[in-house]
């Protein structure tokens, strides 16, 4: 509760609608912009050197500029395949959630904002080398700017976009017009930022392709659908290895807050079908990736170099 005061992002901060759901208590996206404050309040704190810092100076919190670029900031800090996911399925099915929000609208331009910042960030070696790709991103941003023409980051993030696609003049026009309503955001550097992100960034080694996970989330009729079809799973005796893995791996991308359950069952599917050394290697594929799940694949793999004694 101290930093939700220190901050001052309580119900009187002035645009607060923009970034949280609730008028009192910070949920959806306000929730990083917490977050990045506590990290900065504690790298201070403790003498640490923080990943992401700016020349510019402490800015008055009810500012709504500052907070703008705090919550921008916030989304390099942290950027995962689950934040990516959610977002890129509300941009596409306009919810991904029972939860009922009051600003339906705020929601899609925060989440566009998400999806796009995350492709950008977890996709670029991909999206330099096949810009084409990015004609999801790109339309999904022009709509936005149309819906608030008022608000920074899209424009940024086009900036960013047309960098990529090699449209330098366009890139500057759009980068001029970011800096025009908010120029606090001249003092952000894209690159500096991203070089700060990938060092400490575990790319997911089940979900390498941007245009493929669109393809995913697109084909996924709805947010609920992931759930029918993994609970259906284990009766799908139709599907042979290949499409079974196949589909673990498409219910994982449109839903990472999966991971353990649809992992466990794949691993659990490939010791029955007596795939000892496939299941070894994703076990510890997975472990590697999720540090924090590691303890549930390392049982796992126990009980895979045990059996692997047993049939010698």
């Amino acid at each position: 509760m101290f930093f939700f005061v220190k901050t001052r992002l309580s119900y009187e901060t002035k645009n607060k609608y923009l970034f949280f759901h609730d008028w009192v208590h910070p949920t959806g996206a306000g929730n990083r912009v917490i977050a990045y404050k506590i990290f900065q309040f504690i790298t201070n704190r403790l003498k640490l050197t923080p990943p992401i810092s700016t020349n510019s100076p402490e800015a008055n919190p009810d500012n709504y500029k500052q907070l703008e670029i705090d919550y921008l900031k916030s989304l390099f800090v942290v950027n995962q395949i689950e934040d990516i996911s959610y977002a890129t399925c509300v941009v596409i099915h306009g919810k991904c959630t029972h939860f009922e929000t009051k600003v339906p609208i705020i929601e899609y331009l925060i989440s566009v904002i998400e999806s796009s910042l995350g492709a950008l960030l977890q996709f670029n070696n991909e999206l330099r080398t096949k810009p084409n790709i990015l004609i999801f991103t790109e339309s999904k941003l022009l709509k936005t700017i149309k819906t608030y023409p008022k608000v920074s980051i899209p424009y940024w993030l086009l900036a960013q976009v047309y960098r990529l696609k090699k449209q330098d003049q366009l890139a500057l026009k759009f980068e001029q017009k970011s800096i025009q309503i908010n120029p606090l955001l001249k003092e952000v550097s894209f690159d500096r930022l991203y070089n700060k992100f990938i060092k400490k960034h575990k790319p997911s080694p089940l979900i390498s392709s941007f245009s493929n996970f669109i393809n995913t989330l697109t084909q996924v009729p709805n947010y609920q659908s992931q759930y029918v079809h993994f609970w259906d799973l284990k009766n799908r005796s139709n599907l042979n290895k290949k499409q079974k893995m196949n589909l673990i791996i498409k219910l994982y991308a449109a839903n990472p807050l999966l991971f353990r359950s649809l992992f466990e069952y794949a691993v659990n599917y490939l010791i029955k079908e007596n795939e000892l050394k496939e299941a070894l290697h994703l076990t510890r594929t997975l472990g590697k990736f999720k540090p924090e799940q590691e303890f549930v694949f390392k049982k796992m793999e126990e009980r895979i170099m045990t059996l692997m004694q047993q049939t010698k």
